[in-house]
């Protein structure tokens, strides 16, 4: 099953899968940074929270994978 979210205006399918990754930092003082950009096709963990700090954009031609069992939240 594939989750939609809006990009450039426009829904786009993300498909699912499975796998790893990240693009946040630990800014000290109990903040957490995290870019505005996904710049490289990533594949969440299974069966994970998963969030960022938005906006948040999908760049061109890059691909999130969100596996069945995953949640992923933009705040």
């Amino acid at each position: 099953m594939g989750i939609k979210i809006r990009q450039s205006g426009q829904w786009v399918e993300v498909s699912s899968g499975g796998g790893s990754g990240s693009g946040g930092t630990d800014a000290g003082q109990g903040f957490f940074e995290n870019d505005t950009t996904l710049n490289t096709s990533t594949t969440l963990s299974s069966n994970k929270n998963v969030g960022v700090f938005g906006p948040y954009t999908i760049g061109n031609n890059v691909t999130l994978t969100v596996p069945t069992g995953t949640t992923f939240t933009v705040v």
